[in-house]
């Protein structure tokens, strides 16, 4: 039987790819890794097995990874002590040293263009994995609908909906959606080497107006550029960044993969939006 490893999963999308390979495979194929096993009981009463695992060690990542077919290896978060090109290529030196046979790696809309600054290590990545020997897939995120929960839920109760990117276009999909694809790509018996996945690139003034039909009012859309604190953390700077690089146009990229992945459309904005709110 093949055996699965899934990294990342305390966060919302290897939750998700978590709860969707588990309606395909046996439980006890599963392994999963995460950095704090005070977490471990909320996975090993779903059947999985729970491994220490640290993309910062690579002592964990090596014990971790014995006896494993197919990786899932999520993205770790940009801004760490420990660069994230780093953090990657511990994992997949530690999976050519386990022998595991195919690793699916969570990248981002044309990694290989560079023209966003969270694209560069995915980028990196990706040439390590095309280096490694390891057959591979590339899953090319785009945007989750669900970053922009925030704003939805301001915009319904009455707040300004504030629009920073101008008339951008942005891919977005549920992250159920992305899990799903992630999951159906890793038992795939022969996946392609790269998949662009996101939903029919929309603007935010189409956001709102689905936004609109959903809630039964008027959503008057304020166009805004957003701007840095006096005193920003790291995280209000990759947002502000992140924001200046999807108004220049960096997720307007689309295909079908995600819905050929699938077997379906992804869900329309008004009914995702229903459905997060």
């Amino acid at each position: 039987m093949t055996k699965y490893f899934l990294t990342g999963v305390t966060g919302r999308l290897g939750a998700s790819i978590l709860s969707s390979l588990l309606n395909k495979v046996p439980a006890n194929d599963v392994t999963v890794g995460i950095r704090n096993m005070a977490k471990a009981a909320q996975f090993e009463v779903l059947g999985v097995s729970v491994k220490l695992t640290d993309y910062t060690q690579p002592d964990t990542l090596t014990v971790a990874l014995e006896g494993i077919d197919k990786l899932m290896l999520i993205s770790g978060a940009p801004g760490g002590d420990v660069p994230r090109t780093v953090q990657h290529r511990n994992v997949i030196e530690a999976a050519k040293q386990a022998n595991v046979s195919f690793i699916a790696y969570t990248s981002l809309t044309e990694a290989d263009k560079l023209k966003t600054f969270l694209a560069d290590d995915h980028h990196d990545t990706e040439k390590l994995l095309i280096a490694s020997g390891i057959k591979y897939a590339i899953l090319r995120n785009n945007w989750y609908l669900e970053n922009q929960l925030d704003i939805i839920q301001k915009a319904a109760s009455g707040s300004d909906f504030i629009n920073p990117v101008g008339d951008a276009k942005i891919g977005w999909a549920l992250i159920r959606e992305y899990g799903e694809a992630a999951a159906n790509i890793l038992t795939m018996t022969s996946p392609k080497a790269l998949y662009e996945l996101g939903g029919k690139p929309r603007t935010y003034a189409e956001l709102a107006s689905a936004l609109a039909q959903v809630v039964g009012h008027e959503i008057p859309v304020i166009n805004q550029d957003s701007k840095l604190s006096k005193h920003p953390d790291i995280w209000e700077k990759i947002e502000w960044q992140m924001q200046h690089d999807i108004a220049q146009g960096v997720l307007t990229y689309h295909t079908t993969d995600l819905a050929d992945v699938l077997g379906r459309e992804p869900a329309d904005l008004q009914s995702a939006i229903a459905e997060l709110l």
